[in-house]
């Protein structure tokens, strides 16, 4: 065996150690939580069913390969991804394979209930890790989201200081998309949003105050754009977190190119994507100019890290004036 190999064997058997423990310690969490008291019938036939739920969840076998594979894989160069003239923002195409994708869509599908679903004008979105705030109380994640929070550190998206603890799952239907926002002052300005099941163009735009959005005359037009392929995984940080706002387009297509300086412009319908803003990763996405994106059900997981976790405190205080779409997306 060579050292290649023994190095790659011993990444793989630390990431299935982690996924064991963080099963283990999640089984035992959920046994406690819910052990049955001496309350009513109905309170423990209740029990019993979230911890039949959860069991689903948990599960009691070994992760499943894809899981295992995830964290396994070698380490990226992150500098290698920078994208744009925009600092701190990343594009890795490619970041699972066409079957990892299916096997996730599967597990999201059949794991998360309707009743799990928070639904919106604009999508639905499922939560995992607790619910960002002026309070804020961390909560396990499911096993399988922690395996994917684990291969994000292995592969260096991540440091181990900046591990991911929150976990927010979004569903668009085709025309569906997200108005300009940021993610806001509870997190670590760091995030990444693996896209599956369809492609999207994600655009980046001036931070303003939040009362003066709508308002006639105020420049909100975006400075760039990213295509967002399904496979892929999108990270924005530092002044990209907080100086831009980012959004997507509510449309069911979407065509890139159509002119402009760089050659490399988004353009939707007779408009123009984000107001004709240069895609910044055409070449790195395979999209050139004339390019058609139609939109189908896209489903994104955005990983990021709550700054209170890292004191064991709850979050307080107040921030800066949000947008009312920042602690959901």
């Amino acid at each position: 065996m060579t050292s290649l190999d023994f190095q790659s064997l011993l990444k793989q058997e630390k990431a299935l150690q982690r996924v064991q423990l963080a099963q283990s310690t999640r089984t035992t969490a959920v046994q406690q939580e819910e052990e049955p008291g001496p309350t009513s019938s109905s309170s423990s036939r209740l029990s019993a069913r979230r911890r039949d739920e959860e069991s689903k969840v948990v599960g009691t076998k070994e992760p499943s390969p894809l899981l295992v594979k995830l964290a396994g894989r070698p380490s990226l160069d992150m500098e290698k991804m920078r994208v744009g003239n925009t600092p701190s923002i990343f594009y890795v195409p490619d970041f699972i394979s066409g079957a990892d994708e299916q096997q996730l869509l599967e597990r999201i599908h059949a794991q998360a209930s309707s009743n799990e679903w928070v639904t919106l004008r604009s999508r639905r979105l499922k939560c995992w890790g607790g619910q960002p705030g002026e309070s804020f109380r961390p909560e396990p994640l499911p096993p399988w989201v922690d395996a994917l929070c684990e291969s994000l550190v292995v592969r260096g998206v991540f440091s181990e200081e900046t591990r991911p603890n929150h976990v927010l799952l979004n569903e668009y239907q085709p025309g569906q998309g997200i108005m300009a926002h940021t993610d806001g002052p509870f997190y670590e300005p760091r995030t990444a949003t693996l896209s599956l099941g369809s492609d999207a163009v994600m655009h980046f735009s001036p931070r303003i105050e939040t009362s003066r959005i709508g308002r006639p005359g105020v420049e909100t037009r975006p400075q760039a754009s990213l295509v967002l392929r399904a496979l892929s995984l999108v990270v924005f940080a530092d002044d990209a977190y907080s100086r831009l706002l980012h959004s997507i387009d509510a449309v069911r297509e979407e065509t890139v190119g159509c002119g402009g300086s760089s050659g490399d412009v988004g353009k939707r319908g007779g408009g123009g994507v984000g107001g004709g803003a240069p895609v910044i990763n055409g070449a790195a996405a395979g999209a050139p100019e004339g390019t058609i994106l139609r939109r189908k059900l896209r489903v994104s997981l955005t990983f990021r890290r709550v700054r209170a976790a890292d004191r064991g405190e709850e979050t307080g205080g107040s921030g800066p004036e949000k947008n009312p779409a920042e602690l959901l997306v």
